[in-house]
């Protein structure tokens, strides 16, 4: 229902400037040009924050123990998150590498 009333809204705002179109072009054009778009934003995000901070934090989640692996930056940007049920010093440094490889070495990083 959200999806059909966005289409209405891009169709009154074409109509507006006396373009007709149906929700069915609208929505072949969201196909086709959804992932460009995507990609498009992707590469306007903000540079990354130098200081990183590595949070671990133990949670409930349905009433069983896990452990929450946060990396946000200075900024307050999430960089990645991981959740699992085992406090896990091998999927940390792999969490750790992820986050080296996607995104530039920062200058500091803090840990609890």
């Amino acid at each position: 229902m959200r999806t059909l009333g966005r289409y209405r809204d891009v169709q009154e705002l074409l109509h507006q400037r006396g373009i007709e179109v149906s929700h069915e072009t609208l929505r072949e054009w969201c196909i086709k040009f959804s992932a460009l778009f995507a990609e498009d934003l992707r590469h306007r995000e903000p540079r990354r924050g130098s200081r990183w901070r590595l949070d671990e934090v133990c949670t409930s989640v349905d009433g069983i123990r896990h452990w929450l692996w946060r990396a946000v930056d200075e900024h307050g940007f999430a960089l990645d998150i991981l959740l699992q049920r085992h406090q896990d010093t091998e999927a940390a440094k792999i969490f750790l590498t992820r986050l080296l490889n996607e995104y530039d070495v920062p200058e500091m990083i803090h840990t609890d």
